[in-house]
């Protein structure tokens, strides 16, 4: 039923002859895109038919223009142009200016799927025409019937990304011919970026800048440990639609100096560049969109009053994709990004990203040169490094722009670290107080979930054991950078193991070299096993901390009890009086927070609401009211310690709240 669903969902979004052959690949990771009901809006709109148009016709419902490109540069303020289901093989500028109140829409007709796909049409909608088996490649090697004289990149580059059309599973981008033919599923390289080894990454694409010819081989991967994940679906490409993009005409959606701009309800895909491109734009809003990264899926820069809700954003990570096969053996890809490692000397500035979906790649969503964040009621999942990064940019005369950070209500699951720090994103100044950072960053009302593996260490033999076991943390640097000041609070961790060196409350107790600050209250730190972490840093750093309950449910919580009482008896806690005057954890707890359901086993769904005897309930300690929280009115008493009080209502996340906050799983 699955692969009856995906085909004829295909020939519908595709308009796909009855002559194409289709065969099974794999099942989609993520749900694949539907159509919108938006209904359309008052005033002046104009149509787009890929099948029926004509850009010499009105662009009215009965004579619709033919393609988007030439739509968009006719728009006035205030308009509308309307897309009528298809694919449209295009790379759109966008450089429109609406004005305040009265902006330029660009949207999908209501019940139609459109999608804006920057790939070459033939291997999409002819297949079985557009490769052949390579003459001197591999079992299983094809290559393009035709030359390519113009896709664009270079000898050493990765110069192609793509997907499965059915699934919408990212094909790899080789860099490496060898790689690409190699049966070799280890990671036993002498030289993780060398050409002298080579190992076999999953099914993907090379393009030979040299001959001019496309490559593909879509053999099955074969390490155990990725059980029903390994790719075991049709190796010939002439019975598949694939999506095949290079770098020629850049992303299939560009903004450049737009004003007051919406856009809703498209897919989008087909780049080698970031597949949706905002630049120097103002006053941008996106709702409703599907896409699918190249080098980034969405990348936002010198940017103001940019929102995007109700989105999935997908990275280029397969079922069988891990962290060392992207960073060393492909490209560093990510999901969302708002900077360069340079300044540009323009400030990026009042974002929202809410109810949206970030998965499936080497790294997440960079916003940490954003002045003013709001990144709230998402999904991030499935991130094999940095999952949001968080550094503010020190721009040239030395200012700091980035900050004011707000990261609320989100499941945070799968990263191998959530928040990450890095001084390459700024160049941190030395200041009188320390090292130069942003205005801060506030955390709370989340659930961390790092039961499930992460795409981290990949087995480097047949002798190895073959099970996936890394897991995620929340937070990490590169390098020792001073990190932004934190405020961390009402947030429910469960964490697998203890963090690096058992830093306090999974990890934040550590870390804050540079003259930082941290707060960190009214938390659930709870562990699967080893030992409750309670490191603490010394008195002098600006550090407080209180209210938080730790648990491990297999591991000595016992000589981590003894561990805080000798702190609370210690002339250190003395000296925590002067940064908090309670003094750090004089309110925290070791005890089980009794949640209705937990174990340690991914596969388990989590249930974290409270039973009514928890110790979490009324133990909290108030909070300035000034520090941001959407449920305060909804604790009654102390407040109850985690992501939610006991009986609130449980809120959804993700793309119109299709996605369960404990489970990560959608509707």
């Amino acid at each position: 039923m699955e692969t009856l669903q995906r085909v004829v969902g295909l020939c519908t979004c595709l308009f796909l002859t009855s002559s194409t052959i289709f065969a099974e690949t794999h099942p989609p990771m993520r749900p694949l895109p539907s159509a919108s009901e938006r209904a359309l809006e008052a005033g002046t709109t104009y149509f787009v038919n890929v099948k029926q148009g004509d850009d010499n016709q009105e662009g009215t419902k009965e004579k619709p223009w033919k393609t988007l490109a030439a739509a968009v540069k006719r728009l006035k303020p205030g308009e509308t142009v309307c897309l009528r289901g298809g694919v449209y093989h295009e790379h759109v500028l966008v450089e429109g200016k609406g004005e305040e109140g009265k902006p330029i829409t660009i949207r999908a007709y209501p019940g139609e799927v459109v999608i804006l796909d920057g790939g070459l049409p033939e291997f999409l909608l002819e297949p079985q025409n557009a490769w052949e088996p390579c003459p001197q490649g591999v079992k299983g090697e094809f290559w393009s019937t035709k030359t390519y004289a113009d896709l664009g990149g270079t000898a050493t580059g990765v110069n192609l990304l793509g997907l499965f059309a059915d699934c919408m599973i990212p094909l790899h981008g080789y860099h490496n011919l060898p790689d690409m033919r190699s049966d070799n599923p280890y990671w036993n390289l002498e030289n993780k970026v060398g050409r002298s080894d080579s190992i076999y990454c999953g099914p993907g694409l090379f393009f030979d800048v040299a001959t001019g010819r496309i490559h593909c081989r879509l053999a099955p991967t074969q390490l155990p440990g990725l059980e029903k994940d390994n790719y075991r679906g049709e190796s010939d490409p002439r019975k598949l639609p694939l999506v095949v993009a290079g770098f020629r005409e850049g992303s299939p959606l560009a903004l450049r100096g737009a004003k007051h701009v919406r856009v809703f309800d498209l897919t989008i895909r087909g780049s080698r560049t970031p597949t949706v491109d905002v630049f120097d734009c103002q006053d941008i809003e996106f709702d409703g969109l599907n896409v699918y990264g190249g080098q980034s899926a969405m990348s936002v820069k010198d940017s103001q009053r940019f929102k995007l809700t109700n989105s999935a954003l997908h990275g280029i990570a397969a079922p069988w994709t891990f962290r060392a096969s992207l960073k060393y053996r492909s490209i560093e890809a990510r999901i969302f990004t708002s900077g360069s490692w340079e300044p540009s000397g323009v400030d990026n500035e009042d974002f929202e990203l809410a109810n949206c979906e970030f998965t499936d790649c080497v790294d997440g969503v960079f916003v940490g040169n954003v002045r003013g964040v709001k990144f709230h009621h998402n999904l991030l999942d499935n991130v094999s490094d940095d999952g949001i990064f968080l550094t503010a940019n020190t721009a040239y005369d030395g200012t700091t722009p980035g900050g004011n950070v707000q990261v609320y209500q989100n499941r945070l699951s799968r990263c191998l670290t959530v928040f990450a720090f890095g001084v390459g994103h700024g160049r941190q100044k030395t200041i009188a107080t320390g090292k130069q950072t942003g205005a801060g960053v506030q955390v709370f009302r989340n659930v961390f979930d790092f039961r499930k593996w992460v795409y981290y260490h990949m087995p480097s033999g047949p002798d190895e054991p073959q099970a996936l076991t890394s897991k995620g943390r929340v937070a990490g640097d590169h390098g020792g950078p001073a990190w932004e000041p934190m405020t961390f609070y009402h947030n429910t961790v469960i964490q697998f193991e203890p963090p690096f060196r058992n830093y306090y409350g999974a990890g934040w107790g550590g870390h804050q070299n540079g003259g930082t600050a941290r707060r960190v209250f009214n938390n659930l730190f709870v562990q699967m096993e080893g030992t409750p972490a309670l490191v603490l840093p010394t008195p002098e750093i600006d550090f407080q901390a209180d209210g938080n309950l730790h648990w491990s449910y297999n591991g000595d919580v016992e000589a981590a009890t003894a561990l805080l009482r000798k702190f609370r008896n210690s002339p250190a806690f003395a000296a925590s009086q002067t940064r908090y005057a309670a003094g750090w954890t004089t309110h925290d707890q070791l005890a089980d927070p009794l949640f209705m359901k937990i174990a340690a086993d991914w596969r388990t769904p989590l249930n974290l609401n409270l039973q009514a005897q928890s110790p979490a309930i009324n133990s909290g300690v108030d909070l300035p009211p000034t520090w941001p929280d959407p449920l305060r009115e909804a604790d009654a008493g102390k407040p109850d310690l985690g992501a939610l009080p006991h009986n609130a209502f449980r809120w959804r996340i993700g793309v119109r709240g299709r996605t369960d906050l404990y489970t990560g799983e959608s509707q």
